[in-house]
């Protein structure tokens, strides 16, 4: 019995001992396994111009393409973020202009640079029929920190720009985030100097160094391209602000 009991407390000890050692080196495994193999960041970007231009003044033109006019008849313009939800369901598509809204959260401390951006067309279709709408508005230019995508200047390779908050050429956006804090600045692709109507079907990529180690981040609009038509020398219908209507002039 003696024996047995002897047995027992060397090996409670002999295991308290061990744990002893062993805690430290396993504190350093999931250390480095956080640092390698978790993700010290979430990236988020965001379509919805009622998210988008949240807290703004309703001072942001915004227009879509329609390729049914017929369909023009649900969209009621007075209201900004109601307008364009309805012509979505309506099938419209951004016209001119993309405005998106990226949000960066730190899961950790964590030292994040935006080295590039990868423009990646899917698609290029040339129009001949449909229409354009747009919402024009008044007020001051709304022009917040953002990266910019020109398809006016090569359809096949967008450019890619940064600029500061009031609109000065910048360089790629730096940051240092602690656990829990977030970052945010817009994304804007622009296609509307080119004679002809076209589709763009696009995503995108952030290229990342973050704490050092390089990550890509895919970005569409919900696992589908974005789209931004250039309207060319469509028709096009203007909403006279203030009113639900529709004309051929702002006259």
């Amino acid at each position: 019995m003696l024996e047995l009991v002897g047995g027992a407390l060397i090996g409670l000890i002999l295991s308290l001992t061990l744990q002893a050692y062993l805690r430290p080196f396993a504190s350093l495994m999931e250390r480095i396994g956080r640092r390698h193999f978790s993700k010290p960041i979430l990236v988020h970007v965001e379509h919805d111009p009622s998210i988008v231009w949240n807290g703004e003044p309703d001072w942001v033109p915004l227009s879509v393409y329609i390729d049914d006019p017929m369909r023009m008849a649900r969209i009621n313009p007075l209201n900004r973020d109601e307008w364009v939800e309805q012509a979505r369901l309506a099938n419209a598509v951004d016209a001119g202009m993309t405005f998106l809204k990226a949000t960066i959260q730190a899961k950790s401390d964590a030292a994040v640079v935006i080295e590039s951006v990868r423009v990646v067309v899917h698609r290029k279709v040339q129009l001949d029929g449909g229409m354009i709408l747009t919402r024009p508005t008044g007020g001051a230019d709304l022009v917040p920190r953002r990266i910019e995508i020109d398809f006016d200047f090569n359809p096949n390779s967008p450019l890619v720009t940064w600029y500061k908050a009031g609109g000065e050429p910048g360089k790629p956006i730096s940051i240092n985030l602690s656990s829990g804090e977030i970052e945010q600045f817009h994304i804007w692709a622009k296609a509307y100097q080119g004679v002809e109507a076209v589709r763009y079907e696009w995503s995108f990529e952030l290229l990342l160094l973050v704490e050092g180690a390089r990550r890509v981040h895919r970005i569409d609009d919900n696992g589908k391209p974005f789209v931004t038509v250039c309207p060319g020398n469509l028709p096009a219908r203007f909403n006279l602000p203030g009113t639900n209507e529709w004309r051929e002039s702002l006259g």
